[in-house]
């Protein structure tokens, strides 16, 4: 990836493409059997969106190593501005702990098949409620903070 693909705007916008995927099939008439699709999604746009506010301060290469996919460590070195703008709280929290399991490990369920019933998921609504503050809306906002920095 050249560093010009890597810029911070470039991944937050990458992540909401992400996140407005699973918003418009959830929007469909259809009726989802089982919501592992759209955890894949929201999983991946919340890993290029925290990636982008990480991404401000530390170049593509450290960002690699030290986070690898791991939503759980990404959400926590989310910086102040960033945990500030989108009111960042225990409801996105859990979300990020309830994807990490199927996104980063141990057994990736986003990624391979793994039967079983599984307690405490949360619902697709609900899942989309959680990641709604981030769009595109704000551009003005979202240019300071993604374009203005850039390690």
């Amino acid at each position: 990836m050249s560093e010009e693909n890597s810029l911070p705007i470039g991944f937050y916008n990458l992540g909401v493409g992400y996140l407005d995927v699973a918003r418009r099939a959830a929007d469909s008439d259809d009726d989802w059997l089982f919501h592992d699709p759209f955890e894949f999604l929201i999983a991946h746009g919340l890993e290029l969106i925290f990636k982008a506010d990480r991404r401000r301060e530390l170049p593509m290469e450290d960002v690699r190593r030290q986070y690898g996919h791991s939503l759980p460590n990404l959400f926590n070195d989310l910086s102040v501005d960033f945990r500030n703008k989108f009111e960042v709280g225990d409801e996105l929290k859990f979300l990020v702990a309830h994807l990490d399991g199927g996104h980063s490990g141990p057994k990736w369920r986003n990624r391979y098949l793994e039967t079983g019933y599984r307690e405490n998921v949360p619902t697709l609504s609900s899942m989309l409620s959680i990641v709604s503050p981030f769009n595109l809306v704000d551009r003005r906002w979202l240019s300071n903070h993604f374009v203005g920095r850039i390690a």
